[in-house]
């Protein structure tokens, strides 16, 4: 299937693309004339909370293997015309996400925020130039609560997507909704407690 080649493609290079990215706290963008009523508007450190907040580019790829179908949030183009498809190079045409991170007793806490992000619908045997199943729009909330495995710990992490999309092929509304939950377990192996992508079609 060549979503598994994509999905790993894609983690390494968001791999790469995460490290060369400032890890400090950044303020708003000067060119912001609307709260975006998240956290990312209050402090960047506050107080002595150990909380730090900023913004960072990151792309999502979930998967449901029992429709065999994947997803893509986060890119601000189709992915026939990124990077992936020989498009620019990465951090190109690619979202900011308001990050929240913060230490409590012996491990990294994260979360993570993003809004009317661009959101694809493809086949598990998508390749560059063929057309998408729905593409639209959504909202994505991601949490860890240990984020760098300090293995102290279950480390429990996913995320939950919606949003409303279109159906490429008949134009037809969609309604979205994706969950991912992962766990890996003290001194144990991983597990993939949800996976799952639900396209709604009116009327079913």
């Amino acid at each position: 299937m060549r979503f598994k080649a994509l999905s790993v493609a894609l983690a390494a290079v968001l791999v790469v693309g995460c490290t060369e990215q400032a890890t400090s706290p950044t303020a708003l963008n000067d060119a912001a004339v609307a709260p975006t009523f998240n956290f990312i508007n209050g402090p960047a450190m506050p107080g002595n909370s150990g909380i730090v907040r900023f913004e960072l580019q990151e792309v999502y790829i979930g998967a449901d293997p029992k429709d065999e179908v994947f997803s893509v949030i986060g890119l601000t183009v189709p992915l026939n015309e990124s990077f992936f498809c020989g498009f620019g190079d990465f951090p190109d045409n690619v979202e900011f996400l308001t990050w929240q991170e913060w230490f409590a007793g012996d491990a990294y806490h994260q979360h993570v925020q993003g809004k009317d992000l661009t959101v694809e619908i493809l086949d598990f045997e998508w390749d560059c130039g063929d057309e998408s199943i729905a593409v639209g729009t959504g909202d994505i909330n991601v949490v860890d609560n240990d984020l760098f495995v300090s293995d102290t710990r279950a480390n429990s992490f996913g995320y939950s997507a919606h949003g409303v999309l279109t159906d490429v092929a008949t134009g037809a509304r969609v309604n979205y909704s994706e969950t991912f939950r992962g766990l890996i377990r003290k001194n144990s192996g991983f597990l993939v407690l949800v996976e799952n992508i639900h396209l709604v079609y009116p009327g079913n």
